[in-house]
């Protein structure tokens, strides 16, 4: 009689129909989320606490505030057009501001780490657009710079001096509490960097054709900067270097920053044939297959070198 029970009748559905398949649960669950985002644009003052947020970040930074004239908010695709943004020199350690000829935000969508706000940062400057990325979250944003060009002409509209020619690759990811950095990781390359004459300290450099450059930057806390990893030059170069080593960061004011780096570097005959006033300070050195070593410490500013 029991067995009987068990038994599905003629109108008894089977069991199975009540359970959903992982592939149906998954569309419902991307449905439900686009829905609710969609009820967040259109009920919550997202224009608002937009231009709220971007003007609290580009104000309220004591060692690095952005000017502009105003802020207007877009329609579509919610977001903020800064417009006439200047950044002072202060903030790039160089003599003169910096005009950026645009700067826009742009809500793309939610963040799911941390959970919050997804926004878009374009900046137009030197005739170039640099596309970035800003999640914000309850007291915490994380900043994303994708991997993104650089030419020399970019740098020489920032710093006002043609430094070098080529091309730098960036890419990097920081979170920040507040106005202060938290942690981040930096990646800089080039394959085709070259050195315009230069005077240092009363020491003329010819043009230096250095091909190869890699920088990556790990930051472990508000006040460490960790230098992972620089290679400048390859062995066909005038220079190779290699070195690591930290920064002490001062983040309310970077010139306060100090260094500690430590490596070796090669010169090619034809660079010590050229500026034999180095071979003094090589003379009691001993290299290791042609490498010696050096340091370089104190303000980050005016570092001093040391052979060692």
């Amino acid at each position: 009689m029991k067995k009987e029970m068990e038994t599905e009748g003629p109108g008894q559905l089977p069991d199975d129909i009540y359970f959903l398949s992982k592939r149906l649960q998954f569309k419902i669950t991307i449905i439900a989320t686009a829905v609710l985002f969609l009820g967040l644009l259109i009920n919550f003052p997202l224009r608002a606490v937009m231009t709220q947020s971007i003007s609290h970040l580009l104000q309220n930074n004591p060692s690095c505030q952005i000017v502009f004239s105003d802020l207007e908010s877009t329609l579509f695709f919610p977001g903020v057009e800064i417009q006439r943004p200047i950044i002072p020199a202060n903030c790039l350690g160089t003599s003169k501001n910096l005009i950026l000829q645009g700067l826009n935000v742009h809500l793309i969508g939610p963040s799911f780490v941390p959970f919050g706000l997804r926004l878009r940062i374009q900046i137009l400057v030197g005739g170039q657009e640099l596309t970035s990325y800003l999640s914000l979250s309850f007291g915490k944003t994380v900043f994303k710079i994708p991997e993104t060009v650089i030419r020399s002409q970019l740098i020489e509209s920032i710093i006002g001096e043609d430094y070098f020619q080529g091309k730098v690759v960036m890419e990097g990811l920081f979170e920040s509490k507040g106005t202060t950095l938290q942690t981040g990781q930096l990646k800089i390359e080039s394959t085709n960097f070259s050195l315009h004459p230069l005077n240092i300290s009363g020491l003329a450099l010819p043009e230096l054709p250095l091909s190869q450059i890699l920088v990556k930057l790990n930051l472990t806390s508000p006040k460490d900067l960790e230098i992972v990893e620089v290679i400048v030059g390859h062995q066909d170069a005038p220079l190779l270097v290699h070195s690591t080593g930290k920064v002490f960061l001062n983040q309310a004011n970077p010139a306060l920053s100090r260094l500690d780096l430590r490596g070796e570097i090669k010169f090619s005959k034809s660079f010590l044939d050229k500026f034999s006033i180095i071979n003094l300070f090589l003379a009691a050195k001993k290299p290791v297959d042609g490498m010696y070593k050096f340091s370089l410490t104190g303000p980050i500013t005016a570092p001093q070198p040391n052979f060692l």
